[in-house]
């Protein structure tokens, strides 16, 4: 961890005010459509709606990102594993996976500091790209330019590669045409005809031992 700190900066002036002011009011405009899938996620999985998960954000510190519960709880009868995704995924789940509204609680997490607006995506701590130090300077966010560019259809490599140039280079401006781009991301993935597993909350395989 103290390795990091003479990487780690403060927050950019902008960046403060347009994850609050955005942060508020969007989350003020969204409240009765998040009520709504709340709602309706907990009838159609019988279960507690709001789904939390550790990730890594900013120097290193883990924190619990919020979302809608888009999946059922659901074992194999014969072995008690896990079902795949694919398997538990609802089709609500899906259609709010495909509109991103399963991501809107994630504004309360702006709200509390542990995420900005735009920044790149949070992992899991097993996922190895979690600890990279360059991601770890800097908040990780609700949308960034590895969304936009191609989401879940990149590699690890890829998604390193834009997260390391989106630190390089961000200022407000990059930021609102990532904000703006992103309306056109999801778009295109409503038009997704199948499901695509969430990277973010993936662990990629381990390569074989040569």
């Amino acid at each position: 961890m103290t390795d990091l700190i003479p990487l780690i900066q403060p927050d950019p002036t902008y960046k403060r005010i347009m994850d609050y002011g955005l942060g508020i009011a969007a989350l003020a405009l969204s409240s009765p459509i998040i009520f709504t899938c709340l709602v309706a996620s907990a009838i159609a999985h019988k279960s507690n709606p709001i789904f939390q998960q550790e990730r890594v954000g900013k120097g290193g510190e883990t924190f619990n990102i919020y979302k809608i519960k888009t999946m059922r709880d659901a074992f194999d009868s014969a072995t008690g594993a896990t079902l795949s995704p694919e398997e538990r995924i609802t089709n609500l789940g899906l259609r709010l996976r495909k509109n991103k509204l399963d991501e809107l609680p994630q504004l309360w997490n702006v709200l509390r500091g542990d995420m900005s607006i735009v920044g790149p995506r949070p992992y899991v701590p097993a996922n190895p790209t979690a600890h990279d130090a360059f991601r770890q300077t800097v908040k990780p966010g609700i949308t960034g330019l590895q969304q936009v560019i191609g989401g879940n259809n990149l590699t690890y490599a890829e998604r390193l590669e834009i997260d390391h140039k989106y630190i390089r280079r961000r200022n407000m401006a990059t930021d609102i045409g990532i904000c703006i781009m992103t309306f056109g991301a999801i778009a295109r993935l409503r038009n997704t005809p199948h499901y695509n597993n969430d990277k973010d909350s993936a662990v990629p395989p381990v390569p074989p031992q040569q």
